[in-house]
């Protein structure tokens, strides 16, 4: 696998979306990442619509580009590979509660005693040093917490609102991992490893505080809460007279050009339009007016003349015309697993990225467009369920079965998934 992470060895106790997100993006850029589930699974192997049983797409989507193994945490023997595991590796995730590591024996020292400069990387609900600490965390509380909810519900009118998908996981699961890989650029300067915890609620805070503090900022505090333009009612896709369209008449310039284009250069000497900072103290009024001025052509009619006043705007799409817009099929958006090669990791070719996954059937995978002149990274399918080992709490008589069912395939398991290869070695010692 190439990529700029080549050679970056990756331990992945994380499920549900927010690790998933980090690790995938690890995984995707050519770090060697093993996912390790409890016997029972990701939960979201069981999300959404699947092809077979605990593959459901909301799993696939975040997991592709790793390798994958099942151990029992709660039991010595597993406890024990995955220690033995965790020699090699550089980084170490996980989101399971600290507490609940410490009494797994996984805690940053017990994990550190084996692997001295381990990045040992802990996706948290809330801080360790907060009043929350030890708190469950998901996503819809996550943006009831930190202010989203309320936000939307002020923007459309309405009672708090969620947004329409896992928004606070997928961004603090950018921040853990722009979190990890600072920590490696650390470690390969000084050759120290660390604890890193990255606390959602926290992390969630900064984030929309950063926007939405406004003049609570200032001491003496100058204003209220809230950037009026983000949470004013008519800041939405516009009506038009056959859709939608997003448009942003922004700075001065942009208000010059579009007026005079729509037949009102009077309203340049309008104070409610004159500056940037007017129209902020009349956003309703504003949006209320260019939401009338909307209505008076079709969609393509304001592309095309927005466009050519270099005025952005864009249409609103629906999932679907997403997935049939031209740029994200032209650009590669939607892709296969590919090898170094250029071709699938099943030696198939498919229109618009189209693949066979082992056990999921064709599928496609959604990948933002990073380039790499250098040494481009590639990306692969998580394989199905089939291909994982179970280590769990089981007698030497079991144990040492399962040496003899794997022993004569040492060599295969270890060229494929190397990881089975620690396995059997620790299996290798109850077999005498």
């Amino acid at each position: 696998m190439n990529g700029p992470l080549k050679g970056l060895k990756v331990i992945d106790l994380t499920s549900v979306i927010m690790g998933p997100t980090a690790s995938q993006f690890l995984g995707d850029h050519g770090a060697d990442v093993v996912k390790v589930e409890a016997p029972e699974g990701d939960v979201m192997r069981l999300s959404g619509p699947m092809v077979s049983p605990g593959m459901g797409h909301y799993f696939l989507t975040a997991n592709r580009s790793k390798r994958s193994i099942v151990i029992d945490l709660k039991a010595a023997a597993g406890r024990d590979v995955l220690l033995e595991m965790t020699r090699q590796a550089d980084v170490f995730m996980y989101n399971i509660r600290p507490e609940a590591m410490a009494r797994l024996g996984l805690g940053y020292d017990d994990v550190r005693r084996v692997a001295p400069n381990i990045i040992y990387a802990g996706a948290l609900g809330f801080s360790q040093r907060g009043p929350y600490a030890g708190r469950p965390a998901y996503d819809d509380l996550m943006q009831s917490m930190s202010g989203i909810a309320w936000l939307a519900g002020q923007a459309s009118g309405d009672r708090p609102l969620y947004a329409p998908f896992t928004l606070a996981d997928r961004m603090m699961g950018l921040q853990f991992l722009s979190t990890i890989l600072a920590a490696v650029v650390h470690r390969e300067r000084t050759g120290e490893g660390q604890r890193v915890d990255i606390p959602m609620f926290e992390g969630m805070a900064a984030i929309m505080l950063g926007e939405h503090m406004a003049g609570q900022m200032f001491r003496p505090q100058r204003g209220e809460t809230g950037y009026k333009r983000s949470i004013a009612r008519d800041r939405r896709p516009f009506k038009t007279s056959d859709g939608f369209i997003s448009v942003l008449v922004y700075t001065d310039d942009h208000w010059q050009r579009f007026l005079r284009m729509v037949g009102y250069p009077h309203l340049l000497d309008d104070d409610r339009f004159s500056s940037m900072e007017m129209r902020r103290r009349n956003v309703t009024y504003v949006y209320g007016w260019l939401a009338e001025v909307m209505l008076t052509r079709s969609t393509e009619e304001w592309l095309t003349a927005l466009h050519a006043i270099d005025v952005p705007a864009t249409p609103t799409y629906s999932i679907d015309q997403l997935m049939q817009d031209r740029a994200p099929a032209r650009d590669r958006i939607f892709q296969g697993s590919r090898s170094s090669h250029g071709r699938t990791h099943h030696g198939c070719r498919h229109p618009r990225g189209v693949v066979q996954h082992s056990s999921a059937g064709a599928t496609i995978c959604a990948t933002s467009r990073r380039r790499y002149i250098g040494n481009p990274p590639g990306i692969r399918l998580q394989r199905g369920m089939y291909r994982r080992i179970v280590v769990r709490r089981c007698s030497p008589r079991a144990l040492r079965r399962m040496h003899l069912m794997l022993r004569s395939r040492v060599e295969l398991t270890r060229r494929l998934f190397p990881v089975i290869g620690t396995a059997v070695s620790y299996l290798n010692s109850f077999a005498g």
